[in-house]
């Protein structure tokens, strides 16, 4: 407005100026005589219209200020205990906060997960219940005010767990019973558990989880005796953190028979022909995993100690040849892994158990040349796996088992020099696989059954000295079937005596072949070798 007052000023000062110099002019002509005879007649200057200035409207300009973004919020602590991992972070002093959003992540930034979003500003925890302190858990906050301006604060991270638990230590093997392992209890307040670990080899190469113990106190464990490992203990924290102890032997020496012994790896002990006196050593009841006993050919007596029967690895027994005595206790039952029982030539009595019958393994069974008596146990027909069976030169008696029929896998079949009776069962002729049947000097009676005789491996068969009688069957003399055939000394009535010519058999060797004296009629017959059957007969 002032500068309007201005201009205006200005424009009547030039008016004024321009009425004034007409003025002037106007009297000079005058006074020259210019401009004619009359007088000039001076018009008035026109009046001005009034100019009248509205004042315009004053506007007040306001300086607009652009919001700004939130102030960054720093995490003030990661911490973890056993159970939780924990992240405090400071708190906003903003008017317009909105939210705090915590972000996690491991190794790459861009792959960052938003764990939780806080609304309230004075929330400042969070709690992580599945976490790893092994790794490097990074954290930061992001932080939200009201005009949607979001600040990411600095990544905090946890001190990384690198410490492994303490390790046991593995004490030498003890052996009271039981082979057992002890190792020192770990104090870690982070312990997991305990594995016991076991190998062939030294260095534990290949290595193999035997148990895993999760009670910090337990510290021991029973191993197996049966084979020899190597072991060690590792120890395993709550976050997979792992330390190993010691390498021990899982064996121990014991002081047996003037040796140290392994406990574990002596399986054999081989004292045959040593000039032994006495009873058996009691040392071998140390050895419990003794699988072979072999104390023939020496001057050994004494009943069999019962300490014996409770070996139950043994499964090779040689005792023959010595001066032992007594009794075979019923306890032999709990030998079920022998399969080889050698007692012949000694003074053994009794009667044999029927508990031998529970020996299932047995292959090998000889008590010859003692002094048992009694009758053969039915027990003996479930010995399914025996292929030797010799109870020669005893005092047994009564009827031989016809069970024997079931042994289908025996080879070799003895009980002569006994006192049996009766009649062969027929059933024996069920075990096919017979090759030698020696039932000589008993008091078998009636025929030889018929089962018996067609036996297809059968190549030895003594029947001498017996009260058998009827007739000697042809399938005896077919050539080249038997390598020993010795039926003299019966009451046999009848056999062909054109096959026995014809049969091959070597009669000059009455070791092998013998069928004389007998109650057989017309034995004049020439057989080979130019000899008369007749002079063979009254040669005995």
């Amino acid at each position: 407005m002032f500068s309007r007052l201005l201009l205006y000023s200005k424009e009547s000062k030039v008016k004024l100026y321009k009425k004034f110099n007409h003025v002037i002019m106007s009297f000079l002509l005058t006074l020259i005589g210019c401009g004619g005879s009359t007088t000039p007649v001076i018009q008035p200057e026109p009046i001005p219209k009034q100019i009248v200035v509205v004042p315009t409207e004053v506007i007040n300009t306001v300086k607009v200020i652009a919001p700004k973004p939130p102030s960054q919020i720093l995490i003030k602590s990661v911490e973890y205990d056993l159970n939780e991992m924990k992240i405090i972070w400071y708190k906003s002093n903003e008017d317009n906060f909105k939210s705090y959003s915590l972000f996690q992540y491991f190794e790459n930034p861009k792959s960052a997960i938003e764990l939780k979003v806080y609304n309230s500003i004075n929330d400042t925890i969070f709690v992580l219940n599945s976490f790893d302190p092994t790794k490097r858990n990074n954290f930061y906050v992001v932080n939200e005010n009201i005009s949607k301006l979001k600040t990411k604060g600095d990544t905090k991270s946890n001190i990384i767990e690198m410490n492994k638990p303490q390790s046991s230590t593995l004490f030498e093997v003890q052996y009271s019973n039981d082979l057992i392992i002890k190792w020192t209890m770990n104090g870690d307040n982070d312990f997991g558990y305990y594995e016991i670990l076991k190998s062939i080899n030294q260095d534990m190469a290949e290595a193999i989880s035997v148990k895993k113990v999760i009670d910090r106190e337990d510290t021991s464990y029973v191993i197996p005796m049966n084979s020899v490992y190597f072991y060690q203990i590792l120890t395993e924290d709550r976050w997979g953190l792992k330390s190993f102890s010691n390498i021990v032997k899982g064996d121990v020496l014991i002081n047996a028979l003037g040796e140290k012994l392994s406990l574990i790896e002596t399986k054999s002990v081989d004292l045959s022909n040593r000039n032994l006196v006495g009873n058996i050593p009691k040392d071998i009841a140390k050895l419990i995993n003794l699988k072979t006993l072999k104390l023939n050919n020496n001057f050994l007596d004494g009943p069999i100690p019962s300490f014996i029967y409770q070996m139950k690895n043994l499964e090779f027994i040689n005792l023959s040849n010595n001066s032992f005595n007594g009794t075979i206790s019923s306890e032999i039952e709990s030998l079920s892994n022998l399969k080889e029982l050698w007692i012949s030539n000694n003074e053994f009595s009794g009667k044999i158990p029927v508990q031998i019958g529970q020996l299932r393994k047995l292959v090998y069974l000889n008590f010859s040349k003692n002094d048992f008596e009694g009758t053969i146990p039915e027990s003996i027909g479930s010995l399914k796996e025996l292929k030797y069976l010799n109870g020669w030169s005893n005092n047994l008696t009564g009827f031989l088992p016809a069970s024997l029929g079931d042994l289908n896998q025996l080879e070799f079949l003895s009980f002569g020099s006994n006192a049996l009776f009766g009649e062969i069962p027929p059933n024996l002729g069920d075990a096919k696989k017979l090759k030698s049947i020696g039932l000589f000097e008993n008091k078998f009676i009636g025929t030889i059954p018929e089962e018996l005789a067609s036996l297809p491996l059968l190549t030895y068969l003594g029947l001498f000295d017996n009260n058998l009688d009827g007739a000697m069957p042809d399938s005896f003399f077919r050539k080249g079937r038997l390598s020993y055939l010795k039926l003299n000394n019966n009451n046999f009535t009848d056999l062909d005596n054109e096959l026995i010519c014809k049969s091959g058999i070597n009669w000059d060797n009455d070791v092998f072949f013998d069928i004389s004296k007998n109650n057989i009629a017309n034995t004049n017959n020439k057989c080979a070798h130019g000899i008369d059957f007749h002079e063979i007969y009254n040669s005995y």
